[in-house]
């Protein structure tokens, strides 16, 4: 009863301090992004804006009026047949859908006109991988007993909270869009400042004057004419990384039996650029033997480090080695019980399929040594699938 209770425990404490962490429907436009916007020009910086998605908890701002065109940018008719266009008015059946955080489901195609006739016109999809390229990437020893009960709730309520936090950050972290959003050029831009103060803007009237680094920008989806996403980031590794997994591995329980079974494996840490980086680990698994009543289960931690310098579009490729301490407890089997620690080395390869700009579908496959155990001359195996997110 102890140990359901302390999974119930870890898990409601999960649940409080990440289901918040829920999808907002608002945008943050990086300082960076808003000095390359005011270098183009106003009726063109809607067709592609770097955008990052906001969390539910952040402060929304107050929503903006009512989007109309202003008189004074309607150009006059000419008087020689030329169409007039309202600047500030999509063209055709286009709008967006908004269901519920984060999903929205955007139709047709936004049209974009400029403050004269003799320019403009619809705009094609924008974003992918040649308008990165021209922007840049901006992109516990114990004896087998009752300790062991005890010990084996420790760890499951551990893999309850890490599993928990897992699904819940994948649906927030790593789905939040960041990648290029199709506005339309006056869509409202909210500045807010360091003390909540906010000023609105239009974002072709936007200019290097309203940027001073400290105020925040915000479009708003379900504002203005409505906003499409038009392709994410690229991976982005950089900083810290969550990433859970499990498979199947062999595990040494005496010099000639090694077991099969599963594994749990969990990574806390960061990268310091795209391709390098450095976790902690903690792994637990268990297993038995299919001839004898004997089993086993284990726990580690340690660290590895990372490199993923092989890629190609989505995929990533690299080795991964590291090391720790190992605490193993096995008995039941015609080998007799065991309970013991041992140092081990990891030495493994990891393949990863980008899956948003922030999270990666991941397959890794090594083996374990151990050193200073009475079977230190034999490598055991393991294969795992999970999810990576940055």
């Amino acid at each position: 009863m102890a140990g359901r209770s302390r999974v119930k425990l870890v898990v409601a404490l999960v649940l409080l301090v990440t289901l918040p962490g829920c999808l907002a429907k608002s945008y943050e436009i990086p300082t960076d992004e808003l000095r390359r916007l005011v270098e183009v020009p106003p009726a063109q910086r809607g067709q592609a804006v770097r955008a990052v998605q906001r969390f539910s908890t952040a402060t929304e701002p107050p929503r903006a009026p009512s989007w109309e065109a202003r008189a004074e940018d309607v150009p006059p008719d000419a008087g020689n047949g030329d169409a007039v266009y309202a600047p500030y008015q999509p063209r055709g059946h286009v709008g967006y859908v908004y269901i519920m955080p984060p999903i929205y489901m955007g139709f047709g195609e936004p049209t974009y006109y400029a403050r004269s006739p003799a320019v403009g016109g619809p705009v094609g999809q924008v974003g992918g991988p040649d308008f990165y390229r021209a922007m840049g990437n901006t992109g516990a020893r114990s004896s087998r007993g009752d300790t062991k009960g005890a010990a084996a709730a420790i760890v499951a309520a551990a893999l309850a909270a890490v599993l928990v936090a897992t699904v819940v950050l994948a649906a927030s972290e790593g789905a939040r869009y960041d990648g290029i959003v199709a506005v339309h050029p006056h869509h409202p831009v909210h500045l807010v400042a360091p003390d909540g103060s906010e000023r609105l803007i239009g974002l072709d009237d936007l200019s290097a004057a309203d940027i001073d680094g400290r105020a925040t920008a915000l479009v708003v989806a379900d504002e203005g004419a409505g906003l499409w996403q038009r392709g994410r980031a690229p991976l982005d590794r950089t900083g810290l990384t969550w990433q859970f997994g499990g498979g199947w591995m062999m595990q040494q329980v005496a010099k000639d039996r090694a077991l099969p079974g599963y594994v749990f494996h969990f990574d806390l840490g960061g990268f310091l650029s795209q391709s390098l980086g450095l976790v902690a680990t903690f792994d637990a698994g268990a297993g038995a033997d299919t001839y004898t009543p004997g089993d086993m289960w284990f726990a580690r931690y340690g660290a590895e480090f990372i490199w993923l310098p092989v890629h190609a579009g989505r995929w990533h490729f690299g080795p991964r080695v590291g090391g720790g301490m190992q605490y193993i407890n096995t008995g039941g089997g015609d080998w007799g019980y065991l309970s013991a620690t041992h140092p081990f080395v990891t030495v493994g390869v990891e393949s990863e399929i980008a899956m948003t700009t922030r999270m990666a579908f991941s397959i890794r496959a090594g083996g374990l040594w151990q050193p200073s155990s009475p079977w230190s001359d034999t490598f055991t195996p393991a294969v795992q699938i999970g999810l990576n997110i940055y």
